[in-house]
């Protein structure tokens, strides 16, 4: 991470000799940088220092390339899930048909509020519920709006927080799932989308970040814009009332997750670490 890099460079440097330094970005560093000057020094200087700079989508490339010139000496390597051993994938049925959701550890950048008020925009008849597998933490002021709004809406019977809950549960919950929603404002590349991706659970999602990369839209699932509830709702309507659209987006999301693969980010990992270790006596 850009961060933790930031020690780094000075061990490298140790002894006389220089050694290569290989730096990440993620959605929070990307957030760091443009919104805590506290940090920016630190995250200026390893940017203008490491030897390369791996990123999981472009948009955070050209984002640092507005300080520091990367561009020789950056690439892009997406997050990869491995699929769980020995489980099923998804399949519609009357357990999870017309359940929304989303899993993860719900900050603001997720923007859970959006997904309620998309949720409240669907026609009554075609949603079930909207279950959020996981926690609100650190934010008690997103929990609370997010709150507000069910209530607002009335919807308070039809909404489902987990809490936490251990990482091998996190496939079951899925499976609970008829749409999978990642509404955020702002992303790298999600696990959360990448799991239900894998499992071929019909994805909408808000086209930002990694998301707005990786995402066929149309064919791996649905992209909506950031902010519109009424977009939101429609395109979770969409799959709600159209199998055939719900099974054609679950066999794209599986072939975007084979493409996304452990095996495929370990050689790109592998052949970037070979590259720029020859230049290294």
């Amino acid at each position: 991470f850009l961060l933790s890099a930031y020690p780094c460079l000075t061990v490298a440097r140790r002894g006389g000799r220089s050694r290569p330094v290989i730096a990440g970005i993620q959605g929070g560093d990307a957030t760091t940088l443009l919104d805590f000057p506290p940090c920016r020094r630190m995250i200026l200087e390893v940017l203008r220092k490491a030897t390369w700079i791996v990123s999981v989508n472009h948009l955070y490339l050209e984002r640092v390339g507005r300080w520091v010139d990367v561009r020789d000496r950056s690439t892009v390597i997406p997050t990869a899930v491995a699929p769980p051993r020995g489980q099923s994938g998804w399949s519609l049925s009357g357990v999870n048909r017309g359940v929304v959701g989303s899993v993860g550890v719900f900050r603001r950048v997720k923007d859970i509020p959006l997904l309620v008020r998309g949720y409240a925009a669907v026609p009554a008849g075609r949603r079930r519920g909207l279950l959020l597998a996981g926690v609100f933490d650190g934010d008690p002021e997103e929990e609370e709006w997010t709150r507000t709004l069910v209530d607002e809406f009335g919807i308070a019977d039809q909404v489902e927080v987990t809490g936490r809950f251990p990482q091998p549960e996190v496939f079951a919950h899925l499976r609970r799932m008829h749409v999978y929603v990642q509404s955020s404002s702002e992303e790298g590349l999600p696990n959360s989308l990448l799991e239900a991706a894998i499992l071929g659970i019909p994805l909408v999602a808000t086209a930002v970040g990694g998301m707005a990369e990786v995402i066929e839209d149309g064919a791996s699932g649905l992209l909506v814009p950031h902010g519109d509830p009424r977009r939101l709702g429609d395109a979770i309507a969409r799959i709600l009332a159209d199998d055939d659209l719900a099974r054609r987006l679950s066999a794209g999301a599986r072939r975007m997750a084979e493409n996304l693969s452990p095996d495929r980010e370990r050689r790109e990992w592998l052949g970037l670490f070979q590259a720029v270790l020859r230049d290294f006596p």
